[in-house]
């Protein structure tokens, strides 16, 4: 198995992107989940999850190639 490139990597962080943009904008955002006390703090949890995922990947990139 070959390594992956940097290109590889900066790929996954731009689709971690579109995932937590996706999340909070359809997600977060609706008032189903904005009124709900079990929904909201579940979805914030989540975002905040995906969004630790993207800085943890964008770090990767930086270890690994800079």
């Amino acid at each position: 198995m070959s390594e992956t490139d940097e290109f590889g990597y900066h790929e996954v962080l731009h689709t971690a992107s579109i995932f937590v943009d996706m999340w909070v904008d359809h997600i977060c955002s609706h008032g189903a989940v904005k009124e709900s006390k079990a929904l909201k703090p579940a979805a914030i949890k989540i975002a905040k999850a995906m969004g630790d995922f993207y800085q943890i990947a964008g770090g990767a990139i930086e270890q690994k190639f800079h």
